[in-house]
């Protein structure tokens, strides 16, 4: 169910529909050499964190809500290694749509 980010040639974009169960993360593996990352969430009750594992049920993990149709931004140092973030939403089968940039794009 993770979704892995691989850097051919920036900038790259795409779409990822999360699950049809409520609340269930979903693992985002980001490249090593990107400047931002850009996320859309279709629906509300959307959220984001720094931690979590991948097809697991929303229970107690805490995270950074995000408004349908919103925008948000993810920046990091060029340096920085291959790392993931974990999104879901309370809604079920919603999408998030993804753009990655390389930095100076």
């Amino acid at each position: 169910m993770a979704t892995t980010i691989a850097p051919t040639s920036y900038p790259l974009n795409g779409e990822i529909t999360l699950s049809g169960t409520i609340n269930t993360m979903h693992e985002i593996v980001l490249p090593t050499s990107y400047a931002q990352l850009e996320l859309v969430f279709s629906a509300a009750g959307s959220v984001l964190a720094q931690g979590g594992t991948d097809a697991t049920v929303v229970t107690t993990e805490k995270g950074f809500p995000v408004a349908a149709d919103a925008h948000w931004y993810y920046s990091v140092k060029r340096t920085q290694a291959a790392h993931s973030i974990w999104v879901w939403s309370g809604t079920a089968s919603a999408t998030v749509s993804w753009w990655v940039n390389e930095e100076g794009s």
